[in-house]
């Protein structure tokens, strides 16, 4: 389905360009940004196309594909980033895994946890393992809400209203001791 009212592209247009209004352009600065910099921008997608399905009760069908996508890129973005700060806290050398499993990304994050907060919730950890091997269940390797090659189980229904995703703030890694 066509939306008939944009223009088709014209030979030399380009889409990075350098632009005034900042309202307008994305900084995209040079060199590394850190995961909470990418995980974010994933979040904040996904947030905005549950908030618009919730308001407009329009396309949750449609919509569905990237915004679960959106979220469980996320997650797995922020605990790429916590599996980073679980090595250095661990003093191990860091390299980031280029598998998508959350589960055994949660694994090195719980066992920094561990490290630096003793005393953390066992449920709290128990409960966010839980949820995200239900994710990990249903899209293992991050490509069932991306691509339509594989048939996605028979998740029921969504509930958009409990769609909305978060990991806890980094700063249990930097604030205990």
């Amino acid at each position: 389905m066509a939306d008939e009212s944009l223009p088709w592209p014209k030979v030399g247009d380009k889409l990075f360009v350098s632009g005034d209004d900042l309202g307008e352009v994305a900084f995209l600065p040079r060199g590394r940004r850190d995961w909470r910099h990418y995980a974010y921008g994933y979040k904040i997608a996904g947030d905005v196309l549950t908030q618009h399905v919730i308001d407009t009760r329009n396309h949750e069908d449609e919509l569905v594909y990237p915004i679960v996508f959106l979220y469980r890129q996320y997650l797995e973005l922020e605990l790429k980033g916590l599996w980073a700060l679980s090595k250095v806290v661990h003093n191990e050398v860091v390299s980031i895994p280029r598998k998508h499993g959350l589960t055994p990304l949660f694994s090195e994050v719980k066992r920094a946890v561990k490290t630096v907060w003793p005393g953390a919730p066992k449920d709290d950890l128990k409960a966010i393992e839980a949820l995200l091997l239900e994710f990990e269940t249903y899209d293992p390797s991050s490509d069932r809400f991306r691509y339509p090659l594989e048939p996605v189980m028979n998740l029921g229904r969504l509930a958009y209203s409990r769609a909305k995703v978060g990991v806890p703030s980094r700063s249990l890694f930097l604030t205990r001791s």
